[in-house]
Parts: C-alpha cells; sequence; structure tokens
C-alpha cells in the first residue's frame, strides 16, 4: 500500500490514508484489520460488503488500452438509417395511417439496400404510402369543404381570389417537390437521415390508431369494441353509440358527425308552401297520400346506415306552418299506421347527421357539471336549515327514549343528520333526490305529532325557511308537499315565545320533546 498524505514544512509527509493499487494489497488490508477494534471492525466490515466492486475498479484502473472502440461510422449510420425506415413504416401500417404492408419481405429489401439511389426511392415510396389526410405541415392537402357546412361559409369561401387558391395549392406542391429532390439529390447518409425525420415530423401520429380514445367517454381500452370513423378516424366505443352497435360492421363506416346528407334531407326542405297549394286542391290529395307515405318509408330506409338509424335535424317553423300543416301530417299518420300496423315502436334516434360528437359530450359535460353545482347547493341549504332555530326537532334522528311508538307510527324515518350523512358520502344524484327526503323529514313529523304541538309549529316555519332557500339558489326547482294536516295558529306567535318555548317546551301526547 502506498500512504498518502499532506507535505510538512520540515519535509515531512503526515499520512492520512493509503492508496491499494493491486488486489494483494487490499486481502493484506483485510488481514491486518482487528475484528474486535471499534473503527477497525467497520471498515473491514464494509469492505468485505464492497469486495467485488473494489476489485473490479482496481482490474479497470490497471488496463493499459484506453482507446476508443473500432467501427465503422458509415455502417453505423447505415443500420440506424435501415432500422428508423422499418420502424416508421410498421407504425404506419399498427396505425392504420398508411397502405404500407411490413412483411418479412419488405424488411429483407431494406436491410438490403446499400446505395443513396435505393435509400431515396424508398423514402418516396414511405411517403406516397401515407394517407393524404394524415399529413400535415408543407406536405399538407388542400383542405375540402364538407358538405354540410353552412351556406354563410360557401359564399365566404367563393369569396377567395382563384388565384390565391392555386398560388397555395402551388406551394404546397412545390414544397413537397423540393423534398422529393432533395433526397433524390443527397450526397450522405446524414443528409438521407434528416430529411427521413422530415417525413416523420409531417405525420398525424396522434391521429394513430395506438392512441385511439374513444370520442364520446374519452377512454382507452377494448380495442375489440372500438371501431374508427372512415373519414375522420376518430374512434368510438360500439356501446357508446346511440343505439349502440352490437358488432362492427362490413365495410366502410362513418360516425354520425361525418355522414353526408342524403335524401331525406332534401325531403325535408322542401317547399311546404307548395303543399299547403296540393292540400287546397280538393279529391286528387288522398290520391297523393300514399306515395308521400311510401317515400317517407323509402327515406327512413336510407337512414339505416351501419346500424344507426339517424334522425335528421327538423327546422323550427311558425305556429302558422304547423297549423297549415297539422291535417296533412295526420292524414301521413294514418296511411302509415295502415300499410305498418304490426310495426312496433320506434327505437330511440341517434343525434342527427349533422351534429357533432364533440357538442354531445361538451353537453354532457355541462349537465354533469351543473347537477354538482346544484347538490353543492343542496349541501349549503342543510347546513343553513340545521343553524336555523325552529329547525330542532328535525336535526338528530328520534329514539324511543323521546317517542316510544314513533317506529310504530314511521316506517321510514329521515332527519337533518342522516341527510348530511348522505351528501358527504355522494348518496344524492340529483336534487329531486335530495327534496324528496326533505318532503320525507316534515310528512313524518306531520303524520307522528297532534294538532297544535309545538313540532308542528317549527314545521311549517322551518318549511317555510327551506320553500324560500330553494326559490334562492335552486331557481330550476320547486319544493311543493302535500299536507294532511292544518297547522296550528300557534306558529305565528312562536316567534315571540321562543325564550319561553325553550325552556318550557309544549308537551302533548305524542310529541317529541326538544332536549334541554
Amino acid at each position: 500500500m502506498k500512504p498518502r498524505g499532506r507535505s510538512e514544512p520540515n519535509g515531512a509527509l503526515t499520512p492520512f490514508g493509503f492508496l491499494c493499487d493491486n488486489q494483494k494489497d487490499l486481502d493484506e488490508l483485510l488481514d491486518c484489520l482487528h475484528a474486535q477494534g471499534v473503527r477497525e471492525s467497520q471498515l473491514k466490515e464494509r469492505l468485505e460488503k464492497r469486495y467485488q466492486d473494489i476489485t473490479h475498479s482496481i482490474h479497470l484502473a490497471r488496463k493499459q488500452n484506453l482507446g476508443l472502440k473500432s467501427c465503422d461510422g458509415n455502417q453505423e449510420l447505415l443500420n440506424y438509417l435501415r432500422s428508423d425506415l422499418i420502424e416508421v413504416a410498421t407504425r404506419l401500417q399498427k396505425g392504420g395511417l398508411g397502405y404500407i404492408d411490413v412483411t418479412p419481405e419488405y424488411e429483407a429489401r431494406v436491410y438490403s439496400l446499400e446505395s443513396l439511389k435505393d435509400f431515396g426511392e424508398c423514402v418516396i415510396t414511405l411517403q406516397a404510402g401515407v394517407v393524404k389526410k394524415f399529413l400535415q405541415g408543407f406536405m399538407a392537402p388542400k383542405q375540402k369543404r364538407r358538405k354540410h357546412q353552412g351556406e354563410d361559409y360557401v359564399a365566404k369561401a367563393e369569396e377567395i381570389d382563384e388565384d390565391k387558391k392555386m398560388a397555395e395549392e402551388a406551394k404546397v406542391a412545390s414544397a413537397t417537390e423540393k423534398w422529393k429532390t432533395a433526397i433524390r439529390e443527397a450526397q450522405t447518409f446524414s443528409r438521407m437521415h434528416v430529411l427521413l425525420g422530415m417525413l416523420d415530423a409531417c405525420i398525424k401520429w396522434d391521429m394513430s390508431a395506438e392512441n385511439a380514445r374513444c370520442k364520446v367517454c374519452r377512454k382507452k381500452g377494448e380495442d375489440d369494441k372500438l371501431i374508427l370513423c372512415d373519414e375522420c378516424n376518430k374512434a368510438f366505443h360500439l356501446f357508446c353509440l346511440r343505439p349502440a352497435l352490437y358488432e362492427i360492421p362490413d365495410g366502410e363506416w362513418q360516425c354520425p358527425a361525418c355522414q353526408p346528407a342524403t335524401a331525406r334531407r332534401s325531403s325535408r326542405g322542401r317547399n311546404y308552401t307548395e303543399d299547403s297549394a296540393e292540400d287546397e286542391g280538393g279529391d286528387g290529395e288522398e290520391a297523393s297520400d300514399e306515395p308521400d307515405a311510401e317515400e317517407e318509408e323509402e327515406e327512413e330506409e336510407d337512414y339505416e346506415v351501419a346500424g344507426l338509424r339517424l334522425r335528421p335535424r327538423r327546422a323550427a317553423r311558425g305556429k302558422q306552418s304547423v297549423a297549415v300543416f297539422s291535417s296533412r301530417q295526420g292524414r301521413h299518420q294514418r296511411k302509415k299506421q295502415s300499410l305498418h300496423p304490426a310495426r312496433g315502436p320506434r327505437q330511440r334516434a341517434a343525434p342527427d347527421n349533422s351534429a357533432d360528437i364533440d357538442e354531445l359530450v361538451l353537453q354532457t359535460k355541462k349537465t354533469t357539471r351543473r347537477q354538482n353545482l346544484e347538490l353543492q347547493k343542496c349541501e349549503e341549504i342543510l347546513s343553513k336549515l340545521i343553524k336555523y332555530r325552529f329547525s330542532w326537532p328535525f336535526r338528530e334522528p328520534v329514539t324511543t327514549e323521546e317517542a316510544e311508538d314513533y317506529f310504530e307510527v314511521i316506517s321510514n324515518p329521515m332527519d337533518f343528520q342522516t341527510m348530511q350523512s348522505k351528501c358527504s358520502c355522494g348518496n344524492y344524484r340529483s336534487v329531486q333526490e335530495f327534496l324528496a327526503d326533505m318532503k320525507q323529514v316534515f310528512s313524518n313529523a306531520e303524520r307522528y305529532n297532534q294538532n297544535g304541538s309545538h313540532v308542528l309549529s317549527c314545521l311549517e316555519k322551518t318549511e317555510q325557511c327551506l320553500i324560500d332557500m330553494v326559490h334562492k339558489h335552486l331557481p330550476g326547482h320547486t319544493y311543493v308537499r302535500r299536507k294532511h294536516k292544518k297547522l296550528s295558529a300557534e306558529c305565528q306567535e312562536l316567534e315571540e315565545q321562543e325564550g319561553d318555548s325553550e325552556s318550557e317546551p309544549l308537551e302533548h301526547s305524542r310529541g317529541r320533546k326538544r332536549k334541554k
């Protein structure tokens, strides 16, 4: 072992450690350390625990050849380029974003590529195999107008200068051609790798089927029950659609938001003025009812798309239009009943084909958020009622010590304390459930206590306070309870007699006493 220390001014060395540069010195040190020494035993224990690591470090430090590993840079880069090509093609195939079929033959052909020209043609073929709607950036195609967009949008689009349109199309085409030219003229594999990375950046990987998330419930999983729209590539669970699908349909499938407008919408948009003129025609109208009924049936059959029964959106009409065509609609209904007497009730229709799924999800979220806010208001109302001075008979459950025959009369007891526990546990799903328990509390008190009792007087005051708070905090809901007894007029003077009533409450043969 070689000592290591600090040099003193007189040339002496003050050691503070020793350096072991071989395994023999380390073994000698372990043999010299005494097992009963306070510090030596601890050092010996630690050295024995890390003996393998220390010997390995000694061998690495004694290596004479510390040079870099020899490798062929071009060959390494070539291998990385091949693996990246196969990886991009595989992701395109698994994600449903392209027409590339990655087979063992395709992989073998890629691994056999040697020249830059062959690599360039392979990358260009890979770009051509990507579905155009899944390209972005400078490779993104010009967006087409959807057929069901409004007339205002079409009018605005027509105002765009034709020269500007042609310039945009030429810009996209020229950018892609420049990229292809750069691939064909690439002189190094590094340049080819950069151009392949540009293609990877221009692919919408977030639209891949591997990242599919249901558009309705926003959840992943259950891939065997997940269906992709062939138009927008959005994913939907079969059981999240309305009506639900029991199996994946054959052929192409489009979600309700992407289904094109068909004959039914055009028929719904007919000029109703002409129909009203036909109604005034007289005898010839009854003969035309049957073709109209058949036309409606055909329109309904046209909307059976992949198991989805769609109901087109009906424009709002004024009272005058409704009055003019009520007789015609009645005749259509009678004719359809005579044509299909054994037909069962129609199933609930799915959202119309012009409504986006995002709107359905947003509406569901708004409804849930509104219900949560209303339930929070209910909890606040209950807290205020518990603090209300006349609510003492309803705060806690009735015990047999207070009323021996209470449970013989009341089969469904309820009180504010129980309701508060239900609020804390989240048992209430709607305001109606909360108000139903409130009605149960007051109905039980009204049923058990006799007319003129102090509890009934408190009931009227507390219930009126509840009605006021519901009107204030829950304007969309009303509280109405059928009263079975005529309450005593004593409640009118209850506020003035509050001090006396708290010290000496009224007692009746069947009434709850206030706890002192």
